[in-house]
């Protein structure tokens, strides 16, 4: 199965062939497992089944033995008392009840397929929720960007204009190489056609992107200061063996995006970019981009690194790493294949990369996510956050929608 990556797909089975149509044979043809209100039914039944009969042969005797009826009336006298003993409106309570709820659930847009479904909401001890897109509002915006020591709020030019004083410089050496780095590890692009950019009042920052939120927020806040797609032309991506791009897109176990790309210099033919989460990157590097100068990395650039991370995370906002290595030109020369398929098989070094910067992304929750948990704090039923942030970022967007009280930054960590 292909879970990450850019291909071309050839469809060679359709319908249950298929490895959805197998997913969708298995969900149906297994075993339920019954309701909490279904379990109780059927030992409410059996109890009330098990009372009315000893009731109808208790009677059926005491009405032969003792008053003496023949057996016709003893029968019939049974029989009366075991129906008078089964509660024949149950069955109609019950389906009214979980009718009247689910019309209730279907005027907050919550779509109720089984009835018995009603009541298992009632018996909910646990919520785990995903956090981009489902507590927050998966529209990610550009935030900060740390590189020379320094954070810079970073505006995005189409929104700003040109008259506005921005905290960056775009010919800055440092800003230049981290715009680099976050296009040629991006593949992110808009969904958009020549004539739509020519309407009048078109604005990048609303135009659709294929691509995930983070990369989405990257092209939106580059494009206005240089069209991604001549930032990317400038560099032709290198080859595998089998002639492929030399890239390995991100993903969560290794928690980065990796690109190879033709940068010739005095000492190299090309150059490796890396893109990814923040502690990651950052045990990659050996030196640091300060100032178009590269300085290697002592406890003092590790402390102010942990500092602005810490400080980027107790925001809420997610951090991104981005780093360089100029690979040698006589151990890979220009016709060099190499092998991004698995970090397990790289045949090229993954050290002393040159660290570039951060950049922070926003992605602000959704205004009735708070309420909604505090709400089910109240009924008594834990919410649980599940995301792949680093800790700090999680933890923030935890406590702005209630589901964590924190107090101070030992907290955060």
């Amino acid at each position: 199965m292909c879970k990450e990556g850019r291909g071309r797909g050839i469809v060679v089975n359709i319908a249950e062939k298929t490895v959805l149509g197998q997913i969708a044979d298995l969900a149906s043809t297994g075993g339920q497992q019954k309701s909490p209100l279904r379990v109780e039914l059927d030992r409410f039944v059996l109890l009330i089944t098990i009372i009315a009969l000893v009731l109808g042969v208790a009677f059926f005797l005491l009405a032969l033995l003792v008053v003496g009826y023949n057996a016709l009336q003893c029968i019939i006298f049974g029989i009366g008392i075991l129906v008078a003993n089964v509660p024949e409106g149950l069955l109609g309570c019950i389906t009214i009840s979980l009718a009247i709820t689910a019309q209730k659930l279907a005027e907050k847009q919550v779509l109720v397929k089984n009835l018995e479904a009603v009541e298992t909401l009632g018996s909910t001890s646990c919520i785990c929720s995903d956090k981009t897109g489902t507590l927050t509002q998966n529209k990610m915006t550009v935030e900060n960007l740390w590189y020379d020591g320094e954070i810079h709020k970073a505006d995005n030019k189409e929104n700003k204009g040109p008259g506005f004083e921005y905290q960056y410089e775009v010919d800055d050496p440092s800003f230049r190489t981290l715009h680099e780095c976050a296009m040629i590890c991006s593949e992110a692009k808009f969904d958009i056609t020549e004539e739509q950019v020519q309407t009048p009042g078109f604005k990048y920052a609303t135009a659709p992107v294929i691509g995930d939120a983070s990369e989405t927020a990257l092209v939106k806040f580059y494009q206005p200061i240089e069209d991604i797609a001549v930032t990317r032309g400038k560099y032709n991506v290198g080859k595998c063996k089998d002639n492929s791009d030399s890239k390995m897109p991100f993903n969560s176990t290794n928690k980065y995006a990796l690109s190879i790309v033709h940068q010739e210099t005095a000492d190299s033919y090309y150059c490796a970019y890396i893109k990814g989460a923040p502690e990651k990157v950052w045990k990659y590097c050996g030196r640091i981009l300060h100032e178009g100068r590269f300085k290697d990395i002592d406890a003092e650039e590790n402390r102010k690194f942990d500092r602005v991370n810490l400080q980027f995370g107790k925001n809420g906002e997610r951090v991104l790493g981005f780093a360089k290595l100029h690979l040698n030109k006589e151990k890979y020369p220009k016709d060099y294949a190499f092998n991004t398929s698995n970090p397990d098989n790289f045949n090229f070094p993954m050290e002393n990369f040159v660290f570039v910067g951060l950049l922070s992304l926003m992605d602000p929750p959704k205004e009735t996510v708070p309420f909604a948990v505090k709400k089910c704090k109240s009924a008594g039923i834990k919410v649980i956050m599940v995301t792949g942030d680093q800790p700090p970022t999680a933890a923030a967007i935890a406590k702005q929608v209630n589901i964590i009280n924190m107090k101070t930054n030992e907290d955060y960590k």
